[in-house]
């Protein structure tokens, strides 16, 4: 398994599409999360449609902002045994 952090301005962003699975933790107001969802979309959109992608939102996170983006679609919502936050899976849709 190979695990990669960066630490730089998540909307600056330009490798999302190398990735299978993204990670959001919310340290983000709501208009950086959701100028993040939209780069994640176009990179997305740009890249090989046919890769399975998944996208994970911990804790107090945009998900308006994640379903109108239009490109995932909620496959698990839960609660973190360990901390009780919120989580929810969404997959990435080859389709808008």
């Amino acid at each position: 398994m190979h695990c990669t952090s960066y630490n730089l301005d998540a909307r600056n962003f330009k490798s999302y599409a190398d990735f299978d699975i993204l990670f959001m933790f919310n340290p983000f107001d709501d208009d950086i999360y959701e100028a993040v969802i939209k780069e994640i979309k176009f990179q997305f959109l740009e890249s090989d449609l046919r890769k399975a992608r998944y996208l994970i939102c911990y804790g107090g996170a945009n998900i308006d902002a994640v379903n109108n983006s239009g490109i995932f679609s909620l496959i698990r919502e839960d609660c973190c045994p360990y901390r009780g936050n919120s989580f929810r899976v969404f997959k990435f849709n080859s389709y808008e």
